[in-house]
């Protein structure tokens, strides 16, 4: 199975149809594995998600999640 074969289904829940996903992801000195992660969440089809980063003192990774 491929990336492209695999779905990501979101449980349906009546009346909530659109249900805003938590993206929490660790990092410590991992740049470069930080910027695929976060083109891979912005590529997506479902778009209703928060990102939370959480940098554990590595190097500084403001200007990669501006």
């Amino acid at each position: 199975m491929s990336d492209t074969d695999t779905q990501v289904k979101v449980a349906t829940i009546p009346g909530f149809t659109n249900p805003k996903i938590s993206i929490v992801t660790a990092t410590y000195n991992r740049l470069a594995a930080l910027q695929r992660t976060i083109r891979s969440v912005l590529i997506q089809s479902y778009q209703n998600f928060e990102m939370i980063i959480v940098n554990d003192c590595g190097e500084d990774i403001s200007k990669t999640v501006e």
